[in-house]
């Protein structure tokens, strides 16, 4: 005669029990994670805005012995302060901001590419029109080839569009703003600086301390980008 066994499963309080201590231990590792992932994604910017501060300085440097000027901001001779239109200027021949130059040796700075313009949710230029607003993810600081190494060239572009300094003192909160927007929102800012330097920090950094190159007389307007 066949002995039947009872077979014990879960009963729904253990299941219960099981699924909060899943819940609580996701809820505790989840900051962790997603500051993990912010960090790689600031990490693939800074990566692509020195890439472009390598261009433009390699442009520079083949363009002096033949006595035409440098490709900073002031010196393009476009300064409509339009982020979208200097970068349209130098993957163009040199002639226009509307239009795109066909290929790479045609360009102003033939190593600068679309691609290195956008970060995470951005997507890249296509085609040969201007570049567009939405194609780029930092915003351009005016500075000129005599501006100081440490001044910021490169800025995320989640950076209100106006004043980078104008704290009155080292405990002025109001120095840089962050807004909602890709590519970071308010979690943190990225920036490179005119001598290459490349830098990140969360608000709390933002707000409390002078960072580099961002300090009390420095009032450096950022050229604008929308949203």
């Amino acid at each position: 005669m066949a002995i039947l066994k009872k077979i014990k499963g879960f009963t729904l309080v253990e299941m219960l029990v099981v699924i909060a201590i899943i819940a609580i231990l996701a809820a505790a590792l989840f900051p962790a994670i997603s500051n993990a992932m912010d960090s790689a994604r600031a990490t693939a910017m800074k990566n692509k805005g020195r890439g472009i501060w390598s261009a433009i300085l390699s442009a520079n440097m083949e363009r002096e012995p033949l006595n035409l000027g440098p490709l900073w901001p002031v010196e393009t001779k476009k300064d409509t302060g339009d982020s979208a239109k200097y970068f349209t200027y130098l993957l163009s021949d040199g002639e226009t901001t509307t239009e795109v130059a066909g290929t790479a040796d045609d360009r102003l700075v033939s190593d600068l590419t679309p691609e290195a313009l956008i970060a995470q949710g951005i997507q890249p230029h296509t085609g040969g029109g201007a570049v567009a607003d939405k194609n780029i993810a930092w915003r351009v600081a005016e500075i000129g080839d005599t501006a100081p190494a440490e001044l910021p060239f490169l800025v995320s572009k989640n950076v209100e569009a106006n004043e980078l300094s104008s704290a009155k003192d080292e405990n002025d909160k109001a120095r840089i703003t962050l807004m909602e927007g890709k590519p970071f929102g308010r979690k943190r800012a990225v920036w490179v600086a005119k001598g290459g330097g490349i830098f990140d920090a969360r608000p709390k950094y933002l707000y409390n301390y002078i960072v580099m190159g961002i300090g009390i007389t420095n009032d450096l307007p950022l050229w604008t980008c929308a949203q």
